[in-house]
């Protein structure tokens, strides 16, 4: 199962208790909350039916990296640009607001490591993306093409 990261704001006096448990139990803070929320979660139950919805797939991840690789360190991008134009325009506008939202989310996370957060584009505002050099780039000279 894929894991997503998330922000948790917690208390200082909390945060103290939680280092305090996970020193005790062998285990680092962030496994320690993994666990505990794992554990918590696993007797909620979902009713038939209800799914997560999530609007950035696998296809559309496989999708963004693939275009990736075509983009050269340096340059920034628009989301859209690395979707195909047919499947963006398939999405409705609440759609790729959602899926802006997400994408934006999972760089911030480092899911998608070649890329940073940019300037938002004048005009219309999208969030736009630097393609930046990675290890990869480095070990294939792409990053010699700057």
């Amino acid at each position: 199962m894929k894991k997503i990261a998330i922000t948790v704001r917690l208390s200082e006096e909390t945060i103290a208790r939680l280092r305090f448990t996970a020193a005790k139990q062998g285990v680092s803070l962030q496994d320690l909350i993994e666990i505990t929320l794992n554990a918590f979660a696993a007797h909620v139950h979902l009713p038939a039916g209800k799914t997560v919805v999530t609007y950035l797939s696998d296809t559309l991840q496989t999708m963004i990296h693939s275009a990736l690789i075509q983009i050269p360190p340096g340059r920034s991008i628009g989301l859209k640009q690395l979707l195909d134009a047919n499947v963006w325009q398939d999405l409705s506008d609440s759609a790729r607001r959602n899926l802006g939202k997400e994408f934006k989310q999972l760089v911030l996370n480092g899911e998608f490591p070649e890329l940073i957060l940019g300037d938002k584009k004048p005009g219309n505002g999208e969030q736009q993306y630097v393609r930046i050099t990675t290890d990869e780039d480095r070990k294939n000279g792409n990053h010699l093409n700057q």
